[in-house]
């Protein structure tokens, strides 16, 4: 245990440092640098030797996964905020109406060929027949999933979502196949099916949040004091990796969702102004 401490120690405070106080260029040659000086810990005998391999590593293992979350992940999503360009998407999740417009988790593809994590608000007909693996030609006014109703959260970014877009004209090609990775979210609603048609209606909320984590059912179960408002994200929920068990949709459209909550990849968007 102590040099587990001693390990996530030295991560912990090279994470601080990369998102507080260390410019992003430099965060993986620090990393590098730190893992060269470990070997200087080779001039030490007995316990000062492991302390200082596990701090130096510590420190680079923090850098380097900071700095390369920051230009693998984040990156990409800078450059398309606040900017209105057509892109290719895949639909990752079934859409779910609200009082403006449907919204659908999406995929963008960027031209590096990696993907960005979106909520997309899409206007017109044919929205509500999405499904997952349908591939997309959209024109989307993008902007950074920071905020709700005016005030910055980390509920979109506490769920990988990390940009939102609002689009009004769309094409959309119907895959054959729906690719493997899609496949929990057909999982999830064929568990949401089943539970409506086994239960009588009054549990049906209930017992849908507590297998798919979808608080958006309206189960009523609230969090204690301690966790803050709202429906509670600490039940048992075992299929709650499943796409289709998220609540991102549950918040509603930007301008009137409310939500909190947050982990690492967030507070790096929200302390690198994101």
């Amino acid at each position: 245990m102590r040099k587990l401490a001693w390990f996530s120690a030295a991560f912990s405070l090279a994470v601080f440092l990369a998102v507080y106080l260390l410019p992003e260029e430099i965060l993986v040659p620090a990393g590098a640098v730190c893992a060269l000086a470990a070997l200087t810990g080779l001039l030490l005998r007995g316990k000062a030797r492991l302390r200082m391999l596990l701090v130096c590593f510590g420190l680079a293992a923090g850098l380097c996964w900071t700095g390369a979350y920051s230009g693998i992940v984040r990156a990409p999503a800078l450059q398309l905020a606040d900017t209105e360009t057509q892109v290719e998407a895949v639909v990752a999740d079934w859409p779910q109406e609200n009082h403006y417009s449907t919204s659908v988790l999406a995929e963008i593809w960027t031209e590096k060929g990696g993907t960005v994590k979106t909520l997309l608000y899409l206007s017109g007909e044919g929205a509500d027949d999405l499904r997952p693996g349908d591939r997309l030609t959209i024109t989307v006014s993008f902007r950074m999933a920071d905020t709700m109703a005016g005030e910055e959260t980390d509920y979109y970014y506490a769920k990988g979502i990390l940009l939102i877009g609002s689009c009004e004209e769309w094409t959309v090609e119907r895959s054959e196949r729906v690719p493997v990775k899609y496949w929990p979210a057909i999982v999830s609603r064929a568990l949401k099916k089943s539970v409506a048609r086994a239960f009588p209606d009054s549990a049906v909320p209930l017992v849908t949040a507590l297998i798919t984590g979808d608080s958006a059912a309206g189960c009523g179960i609230q969090c204690p004091p301690s966790v803050g408002p709202g429906p509670c994200d600490c039940r048992l929920r075992p299929s709650c990796l499943l796409p289709g068990g998220t609540d991102y949709h549950a918040a509603g459209p930007p301008e009137t969702a409310v939500g909190g909550g947050g982990h690492l990849p967030a507070l790096l968007f929200r302390c690198r102004g994101g």
